[in-house]
C-alpha cells in the first residue's frame, strides 16, 4: 500500500479529556460516550493525534487514518480516527488499530 502520509498539524485532535458533542461539533472529536444521558469514560493514554492502520475485523480491510479520539468506558477501547483517503470519521475498537506513532510512516 503506497500512502502518501499527511503532516498531523493538519488535523484537530483532543487529548486528555473525553469528548462532548461540542467536540464533535468543532472537528476535533468523532464520538462521546455517554450512558443515562452522563458522559462515561476517561481518555486512553496514546499519543494523540498520531499515525494508524485501521484494519476491518470482518473484511481485513485496511485503510491508513490519523487517529483525533481515544477513550476507554467500562466496556470498550475505543478510537477515532479521519480517514487520510477522504477525510471521513472513522471509529472502531483499539484492537482493530496499528497505532504507527507521530512520526510519518515511509
Amino acid at each position: 500500500m503506497n500512502i502518501e502520509w499527511p503532516n498531523l498539524s493538519n488535523y484537530k485532535a483532543i487529548s486528555g479529556r473525553i469528548a462532548t458533542e461540542k467536540d464533535i461539533d468543532d472537528g476535533i472529536a468523532v464520538f462521546s460516550l455517554k450512558l443515562d444521558g452522563k458522559y462515561v469514560g476517561k481518555p486512553m493514554d496514546i499519543d494523540i493525534p498520531q499515525y494508524a492502520i485501521h484494519i476491518d475485523n470482518e473484511t481485513k480491510e485496511e485503510t491508513p487514518c490519523v487517529v483525533i479520539q481515544a477513550e476507554i468506558s467500562e466496556l470498550d477501547e475505543l478510537i477515532g480516527c479521519v480517514n487520510i483517503k477522504d477525510n471521513s470519521h472513522l471509529v472502531g475498537m483499539k484492537n482493530e488499530f496499528n497505532l504507527l506513532g507521530t512520526k510519518r510512516p515511509k
